[in-house]
């Protein structure tokens, strides 16, 4: 028997970057906590100083109000140089891990865009790279973007791009949103493979590359985490075999984002259809849980077709929101799939069967507790998970 278990929450290091639109290196930042440490400006030629904070508390978000600008049609880009500190480990890959960065902000017209990471050892890699331009020519034309990137490959955001959105377009909406793997095959976990100390000066890049359209970075976020809060995969065919370090007094959970579930310090899935699945590892202890995902690619048998992991638009607004929640979701593959709701803990809020392809849903959670809700949608060919957060 399978057990299903929820993997909801947050704990890594982590380091929060928004760029300032001035240049000026005496101005600051504020955090959204007290437990953060800024650190001093940084500017070069064509470039914009920002301010990051490192954070060691699992679950904790700094916030900055300011942004890096996207010049209009400047294929030469913009960078933000930032400079990390305060990190536990000293060589990437060894005894500090990047896992995931999270990246958010506002532009008329996404297919634009192309936005880079480089790491203090040299390593870049592409976050994303004008959505939409290879299959339509001109790129997804719709507005703001706010999404993760995490380890493995297989499924960047190339072919991501909500569909048309009921003007004027509500500022909680994205047109690429989700996770997703570096672009083309590339890989976030190069940057770890390269070695190197944290503890340096990372630089964000982001270039528009046509013509009538503006917007900006609003919020850089990248996770680091120690080596017992990673894990390692080894794929045989369609069956993946995962392992993480074991320890006393820590449990693990495992979602295969195929719908099956896993226990223990070590698992195993077999997929009844190859494609492009997002693993996500839950490791508790009594005092938090810590996560980390990794898109895999389990080979394609004899008669098994590609599916995409993620076949289903889901938009959630107001977000963050103080009550009423509405949620509408399209473009359901096969227009089956089950709706679950759960706050950070797994406890599960809502469950709903869905028998269609297209599916709206108002929720009163005035009556819930304050805090971060996970929305996921599933059934046997995708999976979708976007975060709600009530305040």
């Amino acid at each position: 028997m399978k057990t299903k278990i929820t993997l909801l929450a947050i704990c890594s290091m982590m380091v929060t970057a928004a760029a300032l639109a001035g240049t000026n290196p005496s101005s600051t930042a504020k955090a959204s906590s007290a437990a953060n440490k800024t650190n001093d400006l940084n500017q070069s030629r064509n470039s914009h100083g920002v301010a990051i904070a490192a954070m060691t508390e699992c679950g904790t978000a700094v916030t900055f109000s300011d942004g890096l600008p996207i010049v209009d049609n400047d294929t030469s880009g913009t960078s933000a140089l930032i400079t990390v500190s305060g990190i536990t480990g000293s060589n990437l890959g060894a005894d500090v891990f990047l896992t995931k960065v999270h990246i958010a902000g506002h532009h008329s017209f996404v297919g634009d865009l192309i936005f880079s990471l480089t790491a203090p050892n040299g390593t870049s890699v592409l976050l994303m790279n004008r959505p939409g331009r290879t299959t339509t020519g001109f790129g997804c034309q719709y507005d703001n973007f706010s999404f993760d990137v995490v380890n493995g490959t297989g499924h960047d955001n190339e072919s991501t791009c909500i569909v048309t959105p009921t003007a004027p377009v509500p500022p909680d909406t994205f047109a690429i949103e989700g996770v997703f793997s570096t672009f083309g095959t590339s890989n976030l976990n190069s940057i770890n493979l390269a070695g190197g100390d944290p503890n340096a000066i990372w630089t964000l890049f982001a270039s528009d590359n046509a013509a009538q359209d503006t917007g900006s970075i609003d919020t850089l976020i990248m996770y680091f985490t120690g080596p017992s809060s990673v894990f390692s995969y080894v794929i045989s065919s369609t069956t993946v075999n995962v392992t993480a370090t074991p320890g006393t007094g820590v449990t693990y959970g495992w979602d295969f984002g195929d719908g099956n579930y896993g226990t223990g310090s070590t698992a195993s899935n077999t997929y009844a259809v190859g494609g492009n699945y997002l693993i996500t590892m839950a490791r508790a202890t009594i005092t938090d849980t810590c996560i980390m995902s990794v898109y895999v690619n389990p080979a394609i048998g004899v008669g098994i077709p590609v599916v995409n992991a993620h076949t289903a638009n889901l938009i959630i607004a107001p977000n963050p929101s103080s009550g009423k929640v509405d949620i509408n979701i399209s473009e359901i593959s096969s227009g089956n799939a089950d709706l679950v709701i759960c706050d950070y803990l797994g406890r599960i809020q809502e469950v709903e069967h869905i028998n269609s392809v297209t599916y709206h849903k108002s929720i009163d959670a005035s009556q819930w507790s304050k805090g971060i809700y996970f929305v996921k949608v599933v059934n046997k060919d995708f999976t979708k998970v976007q975060k709600l957060v009530l305040k």
